[in-house]
């Protein structure tokens, strides 16, 4: 279990322990974070910093594919949608493997949902298109990908499935 706890600083529970430990995560500000494997932490920055690796002491660790890049320098490349931090997103499997979500050619525009290995190695892309404002991806443990997308129809405020059933609020 993780938390962000300011500008720099992750919060940590050691399960073993029961006990909170901070970290400051050199070369991020942190805009959301993942642990994964061997308790290693990734962490997607809002501003130019791609995905992160550490680990679980909060040193860095670099993804070897992209750590002679001298514009990557061991991140993985992903740019922010431009929607603020929390839609940009990726997910960590449990052999290391991620998945992010990357903004294509138009700032608020489509995006794609790419896939690395654990050494940063591109592997394709998982999902063509997904809007900038959508939530995700995510795995299960048998591998299945999920991404919740924000669909509504063209001048309504909800799709006919929801009249009746939302409450009294007006929706502008």
């Amino acid at each position: 279990v993780s938390c962000k706890a300011g500008e720099s600083t992750l919060r940590v529970l050691d399960e073993g322990t029961g006990a909170p430990r901070d970290l400051r995560l050199e070369g991020s500000s942190g805009q959301t974070y993942r642990l994964g494997p061997d308790g290693q932490i990734y962490g997607m920055d809002h501003s130019g910093g791609g995905i992160r690796r550490w680990t679980r002491e909060g040193k860095p660790l670099p993804f070897p594919e992209t750590a002679a890049d001298p514009k990557l320098k061991g991140r993985l490349a992903s740019r922010p949608s431009g929607t603020t931090a929390w839609e940009r997103d990726f997910c960590v499997d449990r052999a290391g493997g991620l998945y992010a979500k990357n903004r294509g050619k138009h700032y608020h525009g489509r995006m794609t949902v790419d896939r690395y290995d654990k050494d940063g190695k591109f592997l394709g892309t998982a999902i063509w298109v997904v809007s900038d404002g959508a939530m995700g991806p995510r795995l299960d443990p048998a591998g299945n990908l999920y991404i919740a997308e924000s669909v509504k129809p063209v001048g309504e405020p909800y799709p006919e499935f929801f009249k009746g059933r939302l409450p009294a609020t007006a929706i502008d």
